[in-house]
């Protein structure tokens, strides 16, 4: 079964896929696969530098400098939209490529492939079920700022560009609640989750929505 994860910035999705991996799954991360996507040697490289030839994106290393690049692209939708098209492509045949070498040890394998923008790309149609993480935009911020050091107005511009939780909400099957900053509760939420997609896995018949 393939499973997406996805949820805001600052909603807790890495920590999340570590607690369903405690519980057996595989878990693809393509927000770090993404990252790989910047250095010289990668497939895209030379696409991205001649995209944004006209910006000065790259440090005294010829490296890309990813803080420059994301400041361009926060603040422009076109661009945004831009470094996507170049971006996407190669990230799902990544994530299609790790998910079949899992496939191919363990047939019965649960693998969660968990990034920010599966729903906002439409990337989440290409798996058995999709969980949403909630929440709100205060926790988002909050969190940010103490993981990232981030000033908030970039924050709130990161988040006004990913898609509205209220219209992700229509694609998923299923809902964690990542609000409380107690341990327990959201790995209460991810067991309870974990249960739910084991009855699927064999066969048992669900409403669309589990929240």
């Amino acid at each position: 079964m393939r499973i997406a994860l996805t949820g805001g910035i600052g909603s807790g999705k890495n920590y999340i896929a570590t607690l369903f991996e405690e519980l057996g799954c595989y878990t693809i991360d393509l927000d770090q696969i993404s990252k790989t996507i910047y250095t010289k040697d990668s497939e895209v490289y030379n696409h991205i530098v001649e995209a944004f030839s006209d910006y000065n994106i790259l440090d005294a290393n010829y490296e890309i400098d990813r803080k420059a690049l994301k400041d361009i692209i926060f603040k422009s939708d076109e661009k945004r939209e831009l470094l996507e098209s170049i971006a996407h492509k190669y990230i799902m045949a990544e994530d299609r490529r790790l998910a079949r070498k899992i496939k191919s040890k363990d047939s019965k394998a649960i693998i969660i492939t968990h990034a920010a923008l599966l729903i906002d790309a439409g990337f989440y149609k290409g798996y058995d079920l999709t969980i949403l993480i909630y929440t709100d935009i205060e926790t988002q911020i909050k969190r940010v700022v103490s993981r990232d050091n981030l000033p908030v107005d970039i924050i709130k511009n990161i988040i006004a560009a990913q898609l509205p939780y209220e219209e992700k909400l229509k694609c998923a099957d299923m809902v964690i609640d990542n609000n409380s900053s107690d341990d327990k509760d959201i790995r209460d939420e991810v067991a309870r989750v974990f249960r739910v997609i084991k009855l699927i896995e064999h066969g048992s018949k669900h409403s669309d929505k589990i929240v």
